[in-house]
């Protein structure tokens, strides 16, 4: 299965091409860096901070953009998300120059709230120390993530009256989701992309730490 191959077969694959061919938004970027004051800063601890949920997106996604970073160079926490957002894990993601979360059908297929909280976070860093916050949309469309509807319904639907969360939490998820969907992003579909994509999003990072 092509799914299987190796990040180092994958990387020589997609470098030896146009990065421009792959890599879905190329200006996203340079985007975050002009726009935000955390780049002119010195370089934090951690470059990336990666929240994601399931099983199925770790393989597909999140696991081959940690080791590509981490091949570069680039210091990458991978939160898996849960029950808890510990203190470790907002510790380092306030140490990282970048927050990223990747969007995926099984980001809304639990009642755990760990990710959710992390998210809470995330926006709230952006929108008080201006770190960046890049959305990573696989397989699902960002319309749902901004309006908690199609497979993200059921979930909240559940959360607001068979859970025991209160409902002002609720409502800082539901507002979380909402500003992280109208971040600049990527959006990829699996169909169209493939194993190309993790990669593709990792050359992209790349290239901002590189030009710092």
């Amino acid at each position: 299965m092509e799914h299987h191959r190796s990040f180092r077969e994958l990387a020589s694959m997609v470098e030896s091409l146009s990065a421009a061919e792959y890599v879905i938004q190329p200006d996203l970027i340079d985007e975050h860096q002009r726009n935000s004051r955390c780049a002119t800063k010195k370089r934090a601890p951690l470059d990336i901070y990666l929240s994601y949920l399931g099983e199925k997106t770790h393989r597909t996604v999140a696991e081959s953009l940690y080791n590509a970073l981490e091949e570069k160079r680039i210091r990458t926490f991978l939160s898996k998300g849960g029950n808890e957002f510990s203190a470790k894990q907002r510790q380092a993601m306030h140490q990282s120059g970048i927050n990223s979360v990747v969007f995926s059908k099984e980001y809304c297929s639990s009642l755990a709230h760990g990710h959710l909280d992390e998210l809470v976070e995330m926006v709230n860093l952006k929108n008080t120390r201006g770190t960046p916050l890049i959305p990573i949309f696989y397989d699902i469309d960002p319309d749902d993530v901004r309006n908690q509807t199609g497979p993200f319904a059921e979930v909240f639907d559940m959360h607001e009256n068979k859970s025991q969360v209160d409902c002002e939490k609720v409502r800082q998820w539901r507002k979380a989701l909402a500003k992280a969907a109208d971040s600049p992003r990527w959006v990829f579909r699996s169909a169209e992309h493939g194993y190309y994509a993790p990669v593709s999003l990792a050359i992209s990072c790349i290239k901002f730490f590189r030009g710092k």
